[in-house]
């Protein structure tokens, strides 16, 4: 039967019941024990599972393959496979195990074992076992007998250490995070590397972590004397908290040098123009690199209208060059009050009102705008692909991708919903001043915008 779920493989324990074959060369795991756990993992990562339960399966038209609540019992069979091989006349090499969680209750309760022919028989031959000295097994010893169980003379031994390899859950980007080996003896010795990777580091210790970019999945073999174990957890990294905040501008009244403007907002741009920052991973992040932990911001931004639709002092006073509204020749008022005038030739209050909250309504749309689009790009993922830029090539791919997702892209969505598609506006009949004709009575208006109203796809 095809799989039907994935296993909760959050940390896997994979076991060699042959000791572990040495290094050779500089930093490559000598071929390939290395591939037949990560072939394994990968296998039931990948789901042979049946009626919801790995335990149920056998094989899925796969005799090599064995499923096991118990070490032993899951090896012993493993390696009477094995000798079924070699009855068969094909070269046995050894089995591979890996103990996982078969009920995603955080315990590792479950034991899948393969058995492997050398020289790629068995089952296919995808993985090649390699060859593994065992000349120097003590007299009367049963490599092949866990503890004495099989049935063989040998001595009562754990064919694996008893370690626990812990990695860090939820690292912040940007943070230190990794792996380490507890329980391990004084005189373990250790080889590290990447599941995927044939770069083995040895001069570590019984931990590896580093400045964390993304999810890694790091893979240990822990050997003392003449037992070893071979372990796969994982470090997963939680983005950092990017989130645009909205804008809440004040209004303020303000004299423009252009008698013919009436508002303006200023401010609420996103910044910076160009995220050039880059931090370089480490340890098991080497040749990664990211954007520096410093966020865009939206700048602060203010309203402004013009203070002619103010009323009172100490505003603009602009002298009258005619009796007008009742007023003498050579008096001082300001715009709003001259409109606002009881008088039989001058019923304006209501006209210069409406006209006022027009302009500071057309304002204020700037910002409404705005903040749709800001709550639009931290709700859709947008700025978390910003953040979430990771580039295993170079620096510079990494600010090339910023370039692309934040200059190019996101800054200039939000620039054209803070312009906003507002159309032109036109007053009822006021009264307005101008430095050039003085005062008149008439329409006034100011121009629309070519933006977009909330953010663009």
């Amino acid at each position: 039967m095809r799989p039907n779920r994935t296993p909760p493989l959050a940390l896997l324990a994979a076991l060699t019941t042959l000791p572990l074959a040495g290094c050779v060369g500089e930093g490559e795991l000598e071929p390939d024990w290395g591939a037949a756990v990560e072939a394994l993992v990968e296998e039931v990562e990948g789901g042979i599972w049946a009626d919801g339960s790995p335990l149920a399966y056998e094989g899925d038209g796969n005799p090599n393959i064995f499923f096991c609540l118990d070490f032993h019992d899951c090896r012993g069979r493993c390696e009477q496979r094995l000798e079924l091989l070699e009855a068969q006349g094909q070269n046995a090499g050894g089995c591979v195990c890996i103990l996982f969680d078969s009920t995603g209750d955080g315990n590792q309760d479950g034991v899948v074992c393969k058995a492997y022919a050398r020289g790629g028989g068995g089952d296919g031959g995808e993985v090649e076992v390699p060859e593994v000295d065992n000349s120097e097994e003590e007299e009367g010893e049963d490599p092949h007998d866990p503890g004495g169980r099989g049935g063989g003379n040998g001595k009562d031994r754990d064919p694996v250490l008893d370690v626990e390899l812990v990695c860090d859950k939820n690292v912040v980007r940007g943070s230190t995070g990794g792996c380490r080996v507890e329980e391990a003896p004084d005189s373990a010795e250790y080889m590290w590397w990447l599941l995927g990777s044939s770069d083995v580091r040895r001069d570590l210790g019984s931990s590896w972590s580093g400045i964390a970019t993304e999810d890694r999945r790091i893979m240990v073999s822990v050997s003392s004397s003449r037992t070893a174990s071979m372990l796969l957890g994982e470090v997963t990294v939680r983005p950092r908290w990017w989130k645009l905040e909205e804008q809440s501008a004040d209004t303020v009244y303000v004299p423009f040098s252009d008698d013919r403007q009436w508002g303006a907002y200023e401010g609420g741009a996103p910044s910076p123009e160009k995220l050039e920052g880059t931090e370089q991973g480490t340890g098991p992040w080497e040749g990664t690199w990211i954007l520096a932990d410093r966020q865009p911001t939206i700048t602060a931004a203010t309203g402004y209208v013009s203070w002619d639709l103010e009323s009172g002092e100490p505003l603009a006073r602009y002298k009258l060059v005619h009796e007008t509204c009742g007023l003498p020749r050579g008096d001082s008022i300001g715009v709003y009050d001259l409109n606002a005038v009881d008088h039989e030739d001058c019923s304006n209050k209501a006209a210069i009102d409406d006209w006022k909250a027009t302009v500071v309504a057309h304002e204020f749309e700037h910002e409404n705008s705005l903040n749709e689009c800001i709550d639009s790009v931290n709700d859709d993922g947008r700025l978390a692909e910003v953040e979430a830029i990771v580039s295993t090539k170079s620096e510079a791919d990494a600010k090339d991708q910023a370039e692309k997702l934040w200059t190019k892209g996101l800054r200039e969505k939000l620039l054209k919903a803070k312009r906003t598609a507002q159309e032109g506006e036109e007053s009822p009949v006021i009264w307005e001043w101008r430095r050039d004709r003085q005062w008149k009575k008439h329409t006034v208006e100011f121009t629309g915008h070519t933006g977009t109203d909330g953010c663009p796809k």
